[in-house]
């Protein structure tokens, strides 16, 4: 019995060794006009490339990636409604109209509305094609913020972990109020 509570310890300890070690950290991505500063909680492997988070600015792109998983662009801009609503404050039928208004890009999109851990709407759209293009977006105080992740470079089609790594980024996303 001491010999697997010994065991159960030192797995402990080892799980608990192996989550210090990994940094996380985070990156200011833009600073919006109304005061809400935007920041990704990455993992110390996530690259941020393309940052552009002058006060001044009213789009940013930034390309996020890693070395194992498909790139993914987070594009901020202002959006067309309101510049005080949010996705959440808007009823289920514009919800839709706006995944609708997204999808009519792709053939065969599917649309799915979720919501991120840190309580962040989303719409996911996803092509469902060979080429492979996924959307992920909302809608926060009158921002349009929008992750889109294309195939590989290689034209590979986008694996579950690629998609996986895209739903981390949209995860990792933050608005902090001034």
């Amino acid at each position: 019995m001491k010999k697997i509570v010994n065991l159960l310890l030192i797995a402990c300890l080892l799980l608990g060794l192996s989550g210090a070690l990994a940094q996380t950290m985070t990156t200011e991505l833009a600073k919006l006009d109304n005061g809400t500063h935007i920041v990704l909680h990455h993992d110390e492997n996530v690259q941020i490339t393309s940052v552009n988070s002058s006060a001044s600015d009213t789009n940013v792109w930034v390309e996020v990636n890693d070395a194992v998983h498909a790139a993914v662009t987070l594009r901020i801009m202002p959006s067309e409604i309101d510049s005080e609503l949010s996705l959440g404050d808007l009823t289920e039928e514009q919800q839709l109209q706006y995944g609708q208004m997204v999808g009519a890009m792709f053939a065969n999109p599917e649309i799915h509305l979720d919501t991120t851990p840190s309580g962040n709407l989303y719409l996911h759209v996803c092509s469902n094609e060979k080429s492979d293009i996924d959307t992920i977006f909302t809608i926060y105080k009158g921002y349009f913020v929008e992750l889109i992740q294309f195939s590989r470079d290689n034209f590979a089609q986008l694996t579950e972990a690629d998609k996986a790594f895209c739903l981390s980024v949209l995860h990792g996303i933050e608005f902090i109020a001034e």
